[in-house]
């Protein structure tokens, strides 16, 4: 599956100029306003509440399988969230509110993409470049899997038009590790 340490190339996080982000606090005072906790059986997915779901709910049940399918023909990287009325074992990273302030959030997902293309760029002998962010999926694993959906430009090439990538890449406390990088599939 995704989390197949003998496919990963392992990189300390000191080896980046850019340095993780700190452990998210959260700090309370008036210009700060602090997200309750969700009620036990629910997650916060961005401003919706979702319910974590249960198998004798036939609806929940048909979403399960909807995201199941999806998940396993993206290998993780394209789901309909918006669709989806239920928590499951993977979910959007915009989703994610630990972090405060919330740019940590961004500086970590660029932190993640940058060294998943300078992987691709010393394994392939190319030069792509950063253009945007598409999207970006979590899952827990040994750490947690980022999947990570970016456009780049390939600057050694004539046609310099930004392509899809997609990129698999664990965090593991400090460890940064690399599953996969490619130019995003085709979709059928």
């Amino acid at each position: 599956m995704a989390c197949d340490a003998d496919s990963f190339q392992i990189r300390d996080s000191t080896e980046f100029d850019s340095p993780l982000p700190n452990e998210p606090t959260v700090e309370k005072d008036a210009e700060t306003e602090v997200k309750a906790e969700p009620p036990p059986g629910f997650f916060f997915a961005g401003e919706r509440l979702l319910p974590l779901g249960s198998l004798k709910d036939p609806e929940y049940r048909r979403q399960c399988d909807i995201f199941y399918d999806q998940f396993q023909k993206s290998e993780g990287f394209d789901v309909d969230w918006d669709n989806l009325d239920y928590k499951f074992f993977a979910f959007n990273f915009a989703w994610e509110q630990h972090y405060h302030p919330p740019q940590r959030k961004e500086e970590l997902l660029k932190l993640l993409t940058q060294t998943a293309i300078d992987v691709y760029n010393n394994e392939s002998g190319s030069k792509i470049e950063f253009v945007e962010h598409v999207s970006a999926n979590t899952a827990p694993c040994r750490g947690i899997m980022y999947y990570i959906t970016f456009s780049a430009k390939d600057v050694s090439s004539p046609d310099s038009v930004p392509k899809r990538y997609q990129a698999k890449v664990e965090l593991c406390g400090d460890e940064i590790s690399v599953a996969m990088v490619r130019l995003r599939p085709t979709q059928d």
